[in-house]
């Protein structure tokens, strides 16, 4: 999947910030629906569809997973020392703070996590 997304910044001139952030917010999301959403050994199909239009990127994330929407749940309190912090929430966290925009829905027995990210290009190739 790094790949994939390596590539296509590559391909259109998207700077390593823009594809680091991407790439990170992707892997939050994805790793959270095989870890959390998956409740069986059966093989499931996550799609992600990259659209660039403009100066922004549209990333939708489509799956099969049980209904869970992680924007729900609250962020981490980050100010607290480590090991005072409850568990979980940093990835979808990394996700709010590195998108500007995200949303999800559910429908037809499938989850839709979407985001847009405001991108730089790199203007010296």
């Amino acid at each position: 999947m790094y790949n994939l997304i390596k590539d296509f910044c590559f391909e259109n001139l998207l700077t390593d910030n823009t594809r680091y952030d991407v790439n990170l917010v992707i892997e939050e999301l994805v790793t959270n629906t095989i870890s959390y959403g998956y409740i069986d050994n059966n093989v499931h199909e996550i799609k992600i569809d990259l659209i660039l239009k403009g100066d922004a990127l549209y990333v939708d994330i489509t799956n099969d997973a049980d209904a869970f929407n992680p924007l729900d749940y609250p962020d981490p309190n980050i100010t607290a020392p480590a090991n005072e912090r409850q568990p979980g929430g940093l990835g979808i966290f990394f996700a709010k703070v590195l998108t500007d925009e995200i949303s999800y829905y559910r429908r037809d027995n499938r989850n839709y996590m979407s985001f847009k990210k405001i991108i730089s290009r790199n203007n010296s190739i």
